[in-house]
């Protein structure tokens, strides 16, 4: 017949007991093996703590150094402007006639009243883009189907004036 569920536990909880389980022996270090041991492996573990966080603070240094040069570059480049919008922005724009440029060349597709027809509404068109943008999208026409327009410096002064208003 074979062991019940409680023989084989009650011989399994005898055998750990004892300490010796079929084919395994547990092998003690010696007191005095063991004091020898702790002083080397406590300064192992310093010396690999220390390193990683020297390499830890070097890493984060280059991290930081490197999104330094990067921000710098990207804002360096955002505050040149091309002669066109230098000249554009140097300039003061006339409402009465960026209104009538408006009217010749957007009402089209933006709507007399500028409320999107085509084109989106430019209604407070300034406070949710920068003039740069308005200009660059002016003269690029970079969301079809806008067309490209190259008006000169002060006409597109006047224009930004006019949209200014709206």
């Amino acid at each position: 017949m074979s062991p019940s569920l409680s023989e084989t536990t009650q011989s399994r909880s005898s055998q750990s007991s004892t300490g010796s389980c079929v084919g395994f022996e547990q092998k003690r270090l010696q007191p005095s093996s063991q004091q020898r041991l702790q002083p080397f492996l406590k300064s192992l573990q310093q010396f690999f703590t220390s390193v990683w966080s020297q390499k830890t603070r070097l890493g984060l240094a280059l991290l930081g150094l490197g999104l330094a040069i990067l921000t710098w570059a990207w804002l360096s480049a955002e505050a040149r402007l091309d002669p066109y919008t230098e000249a554009v922005l140097s300039l003061q724009g006339q409402v009465s006639h960026g209104a009538s440029l408006f009217a010749l060349n957007c009402a089209a597709c933006h709507g007399e009243e500028a409320d999107g027809r085509v084109g989106p509404s430019l209604r407070g068109v300034s406070s949710r883009r920068s003039d740069r943008f308005i200009i660059q999208q002016v003269t690029g026409g970079k969301t079809p189907p806008m067309p490209q327009f190259q008006p000169d410096p002060q006409e597109m002064a006047d224009l930004l004036s006019y949209l200014k208003t709206l």
